[in-house]
């Protein structure tokens, strides 16, 4: 039995009550509940934040762009762009929690909501223009996930000293670590004097590094066929800067990466100019392939890239053992031969000269030969066959083979007349001076050859000797001034006259045939080719 006491006591209670949780004190986490005011939401944790964000990141972006590789580089840019967003998210959000907040305390004092409102709605636009934004970026950003995944702007490169140690070819883009592949290769050539350039360009950053090593072991740089955009950038560094007549350097405005439009990246861009300017290139130069679109390529003639600075001399090619260092077996000539339309249609129609034209210029690569000493046999070859077929083709290419020949020779009569005279005799120094020919002379001589090899007819053209037309050359050399007859008919003079009047002479001579009637014409030629050995000998 409990005591009436009892009944009137109150029910017990715990010595200690449960208290409210208290909100966590972590600053991001407070601000994503919206706990902080709506003027420090907005303008201190979004709209400073958020500029704060662009600025590091900005700077960021620009010394990685300068000082990291390209992978490097866009994988900072991709992890910054993803930083940067989810922190927009969480200040974003943070600021609308607060401003739902100052509604409610609004609602319960009578205060008005219009500032929490025109936060709202600012926000709502800046989400429309952020999502915006990203939808654009879309495309740079996919650009700059594939560089960060190890996507290169250009060919895989090759560096490797040349079998006769003189030079380093390299060959392909400039790719992230071409510098240092420059660098491990001069370390096992020593003798090195120069860099053969074989590039279609590559990161600008990549260039300025092979360019600074370059520079550092005062190499000379030489271009045998083809360097363009920030290969250029390397080549301008050479000490002494030398192009193949066949060669072609090309400029045009960079582009950063994921760009959709070709315009200059920035301080990128500005070195590249000081990079020219440096080089001695003048304004005007410089201002032309600013003009020029990303997706052009500008290539500057042979005089235009000496008188411009670009070379410091002119080369007549082949200075150096590429070949030999590249085609290290029969098979490997054989299949570069064969890539050329020219020799694909030799290998064709006389197999026997194509392979007797790889023995003999295989011992020569064997020993180290240069270009210029490999091209020289090569056109002394198959020009031994280009001769024999010029008297069996049809009227038509024997024309144009006549009218190519008059070009060539006009040609190289502006650079040297001895070149020009070699050339028309057919002298030894023939295929010295035909490799000082314009490219676009070279690419028809090579078509015209191709041409005649698939339309000559050895078997049933007409013979015809030289006695037959000996009046018809006769014919040819009257209609020259007398100075010019003289030069080319008295056996004094034939040798003794100097170059440049036997060059005017064999060029008078040369369009004194193309103006004779198409019969006479057709005998001419095809009797001053009469004795040439035919296309199996």
């Amino acid at each position: 039995m409990t005591s009436a006491a009892s009944d009137t006591l109150p029910p017990s209670t715990p010595t200690n009550p449960p208290r409210k949780r208290a909100g966590s004190r972590n600053f991001f986490a407070r601000h994503w509940r919206g706990d902080y005011s709506l003027a420090r939401s907005y303008w201190l944790h979004t709209a400073l934040m958020q500029f704060g964000v662009v600025a590091l990141s900005a700077g960021v972006t620009h010394a990685l762009a300068h000082n990291a590789p390209a992978r490097a580089a866009s994988s900072a840019l991709l992890l910054i762009y993803a930083m940067g967003s989810a922190l927009w998210v969480w200040a974003v959000m943070g600021t609308w929690r607060s401003a739902e907040r100052q509604q409610g305390r609004n609602r319960l004092t009578g205060a008005s909501n219009l500032w929490p409102l025109v936060a709202k709605v600012m926000i709502m636009l800046g989400a429309v223009g952020t999502g915006s934004r990203v939808i654009t970026d879309i495309p740079r950003l996919g650009a700059h996930l594939r560089t960060a995944l190890g996507e290169q702007a250009a060919s895989p490169f090759t560096v490797m000293p040349q079998r006769d140690g003189r030079a380093i070819l390299f060959n392909g883009g400039m790719n992230d670590g071409a510098a240092d592949a420059l660098e491990a290769a001069l370390q096992k050539a020593p003798n090195a004097t120069a860099v053969v350039l074989r590039s279609e360009g590559g990161w600008l950053r990549e260039g300025t590094l092979v360019a600074d090593v370059i520079r550092r072991h005062h190499l000379r740089t030489y271009v045998e066929r083809a360097c363009a955009s920030a290969c250029t950038i390397a080549f301008l560094a050479g000490e002494d800067r030398a192009a193949a007549p066949t060669a072609r350097i090309g400029f045009h405005r960079p582009r950063a990466v994921g760009a959709e439009h070709d315009q200059t990246p920035g301080a990128t861009g500005n070195e590249l100019w000081r990079a020219y300017g440096e080089a001695g290139l003048p304004d005007a130069f410089v201002r032309r392939v600013q003009g020029t679109p990303f997706d052009q390529m500008w290539f500057p003639t042979a005089p235009e890239l000496l008188t411009n600075h670009v070379v410091t001399r002119t080369s007549p090619g082949g200075e150096y053992a590429t070949m030999a260092t590249q085609l290290t077996t029969r098979e490997a000539l054989a299949a570069e031969l064969r890539s050329a339309p020219l020799y694909a249609t030799l290998e064709r129609k006389y197999p026997a000269h194509f392979s007797r034209l790889i023995d003999t210029v295989w011992p020569k690569l064997q020993r180290n030969a240069t270009d210029a000493e490999v091209t020289a046999l090569l056109r002394d070859q198959t020009g031994k066959l280009y001769r024999a077929l010029i008297p069996t083709a049809p009227d038509a290419l024997l024309f144009a083979n006549a009218q190519l020949t008059l070009e060539q020779a006009q040609a190289l009569q502006r650079v040297s007349p001895e070149a020009c005279v070699a050339y028309l005799d057919g002298t030894p120094g023939a295929s010295a001076a035909a490799a000082r020919l314009p490219r676009t002379l070279v690419t028809r001589e090579q078509t015209l050859f191709s041409d005649m090899m698939q339309a000559a007819d050895p078997e049933h053209a007409p013979v015809v000797t030289r006695a037959q037309t000996l009046p018809v050359l006769q014919l040819a050399v009257a209609a020259l001034p007398l100075d010019e007859q003289r030069v080319l008919t008295l056996p004094a003079l034939r040798h003794a006259a100097p170059p440049s009047e036997r060059c005017r002479a064999l060029i008078g001579f040369a369009r004194s045939i193309l103006a004779l009637p198409e019969t006479e014409r057709a005998l001419a030629l095809r009797g001053m080719y009469a004795d040439a050995p035919g296309p199996d000998a």
